[in-house]
């Protein structure tokens, strides 16, 4: 059953917020024939999943609601349950997760949502569309947010020299970042420097 939809460049995006669903499947990009063209990154040691990896309970498993892809190909993925976006890119790489949601007792933390039920993007920020409260939650990407966009923009269209100043910026950050180190690597390796001096 599809959760959520998004056209873009003759393909479907589609989400299933089914917990039976196999977590590679929560999200599909289907061509013209039907056919699911989300394979991943075929040099990626890790499966691909969208959403949590570990299954705690069946009430707390991803529930992929809704999508949102933009031009560089990134897809942001609102999980219900947890009120989180996910955002990967065109490879299925894992780039960020942001997000939260409240039952509503005590204190609700700024930018917490109660029943999330869609996601866009206006300009730089995206958006998640609360059913409960009938609000609309702005988040604004940060410092390391922007790095990590372009950093894999270059990556993507192969521009390995021109985003490494980016990449080191993001591993500053996020020191377990592989992508990271693969793109320096590439880096490097395109300049011929084969001893990498940190």
């Amino acid at each position: 059953e599809i959760s959520g939809m998004f056209i873009k460049d003759g393909f479907i995006y589609t989400t299933t917020s089914s917990a039976d669903m196999d977590k590679n499947l929560r999200v599909r990009k289907l061509n013209a024939s039907g056919n699911n063209v989300l394979t991943g990154d075929s040099n990626s040691l890790v499966k691909v999943v969208f959403g949590e990896r570990e299954k705690v309970s069946a009430a707390t498993d991803t529930r992929m609601i809704d999508i949102h892809v933009d031009d560089d190909g990134v897809m942001a993925c609102l999980d219900a349950q947890r009120g989180r976006i996910y955002l990967y890119d065109e490879t299925c790489t894992l780039l960020t997760v942001f997000g939260y949601k409240t039952d509503g007792s005590g204190n609700t933390q700024n930018g917490a949502t109660f029943v999330p039920v869609s996601v866009d993007k206006l300009g730089d920020d995206y958006i998640v569309l609360d059913n409960k409260v009938g609000a609309v939650i702005s988040y604004s990407p940060t410092y390391y947010i922007k790095m990590l966009q372009e950093a894999n923009s270059y990556y993507l269209n192969g521009w390995y020299v021109e985003g490494e100043p980016y990449w080191r910026e993001v591993i500053k950050y996020d020191a377990n970042f592989a992508r990271g180190y693969a793109a320096i690597g590439k880096s490097l390796l395109e300049k011929e420097q084969y001893e990498m001096k940190v």
